[in-house]
């Protein structure tokens, strides 16, 4: 096995920098055309730094299915990653060819001692969705219910431990680069590493499951599918099969887009302000809407968890933002960031803060733009050098899709209104428990004189 490991990671390893060199040269040679016979040309539209994001996500592509997670996950990361990369890595699909169906009974009976045709009335050995990690199959229970069963991909957690590895090394070996070490490229495979790693066990969105449905029993409006736990495992997860509709398709539902698009707000606030526990990998293809005006979130294999800490300082930076705070909010987004001291000029990462925040909440609630914000918001960091801690851009990461799919279910939506109340009611929460705290901590300070 030993040595099986080592040759995979060795040969993982030379094309990783076959693959890097040729892009470097694809790269130059572009840039040569463009300068040559201008940006005229088809083939030499792109610029400096678009060009090299293409080739980037080309690269990724061509290393397989662990790499182009990554760049998934690294999508999400406008903190870290520039602009330009992230609308690159944001096309990355996983164009994945389903694994051979041969393979499927070896994995039923290594999760349950069954082959499929001994669970299932009916199976359809041709995958619905297949995808890097696992891939999605249509199937009826013997008692007559339809699921879909989530198959890991057999051999992939060793796979993705192989790659990882292969990873580390590479990201060690051009860490030394200047631009490239401001992104902190090992610690960046590790962090994103435990992520991929995290969906490699179907037991974990099983238990994501479990937890969303107890954080919203009570909500009529919001859905996680149904989980069949008898056939749920390591590497295969039997759920309710959903139907509904996706967003682009509300038109034909019987639901009111205004109504979806405030419970679908309030939703993801709850996630984040309220429980701390929000979905990661939010997008339109992981939400379908039911008639009833019901939200049904899917894919819940990644998510974050959120301190109490982290959410209290989010609504201290919320509430500081609308009062035009700008100095607050630049002390908060720097309590932030795991590495502080590379602030160089203080005083100008505050003005620039300060600023922004002046101008932007200068404008009436029904002009603003969250995504515009946090955008220009993430720019002033990276200019500072300011890593923030992950959970505040999966945040900001739900808060944008949340935006996104309000505005497009009913435009005339307002984040700002719906989200001010919310919070107001919370800081109010939070204010009385640090009143209660202190006063306690001073009565225990200072006892009673004894009689």
């Amino acid at each position: 096995m030993k040595i099986k490991y080592f040759f995979y990671s060795a040969l993982r390893l030379i094309e990783s920098y076959l693959l890097a060199l040729r892009y470097f040269f694809v790269y130059w040679w572009w840039t040569a055309g463009r300068i040559l016979f201008g940006a005229h040309k088809d083939s030499f539209n792109k610029d400096a730094f678009t060009l090299g994001a293409w080739c980037f996500r080309r690269m990724l592509e061509s290393l397989g299915a662990t790499y182009v997670k990554m760049g998934q996950i690294m999508s999400t990361r406008p903190d870290i990653f520039p602009p330009f990369l992230i609308d690159e890595l944001k096309l990355l699909q996983d164009h994945v060819p389903p694994f051979d169906s041969a393979l499927i009974p070896g994995e039923f009976i290594l999760a349950f001692g069954k082959k499929p045709s001994e669970i299932f009335e009916k199976f359809n050995e041709t995958p619905i969705a297949s995808a890097s990690v696992a891939q999605v199959h249509e199937a009826y229970l013997k008692t007559g219910e339809r699921v879909a069963v989530k198959i890991r991909r057999p051999g992939m957690k060793q796979k993705v431990d192989y790659d990882l590895a292969v990873m580390r090394i590479f990201a060690k070996s051009i860490s030394f680069i200047p631009t490239v070490a401001i992104t902190s490229p090992v610690e960046s495979v590790e962090e994103f590493g435990k992520a991929i790693q995290g969906q490699l066990d179907l037991r974990n969105e099983a238990e994501n499951n479990r937890r969303f449905q107890e954080k919203f029993k009570g909500n009529a409006f919001v859905r996680f599918p149904k989980l069949y736990e008898d056939y749920c495992s390591e590497n295969i997860l039997t759920m309710e099969f959903v139907v509904g509709y996706k967003v682009e398709d509300v038109g034909k539902s019987n639901c009111s887009p205004e109504l979806l698009a405030r419970h679908g707000l309030h939703a993801i606030f709850q996630m984040i302000y309220r429980d701390g526990f929000v979905h990661a990998d939010l997008h339109p293809g992981n939400i379908l809407f039911q008639d009833g005006n019901v939200a049904v979130y899917l894919d819940l294999g990644m998510v974050a968890e959120l301190t109490d800490h982290h959410r209290e300082r989010f609504i201290e930076a919320f509430m500081a933002m609308a009062n035009n705070d700008g100095k607050t909010v630049a002390r908060l987004m720097a309590d932030y960031s795991p590495t502080p001291h590379k602030i160089k000029d203080w005083a100008a990462y505050e003005r620039d803060v300060a600023a922004h925040i002046s101008q932007y909440f200068s404008k009436p609630l029904n002009e603003i733009e969250i995504s515009v914000g946090v955008g220009k918001m993430v720019n002033i960091l990276r200019k500072h050098r300011v890593r923030v801690d992950a959970s505040y851009t999966v945040v900001n990461v739900a808060l944008l899709v949340a935006e996104g799919m309000g505005r497009r279910l009913y435009p005339q939506i307002n984040l700002n209104q719906e989200l001010y109340p919310f919070l107001s009611e919370l800081f109010q929460e939070m204010m009385r428990r640090r009143t209660a705290k202190a006063a306690a901590s001073k009565a225990v300070a200072s006892p009673p004189p004894a009689n």
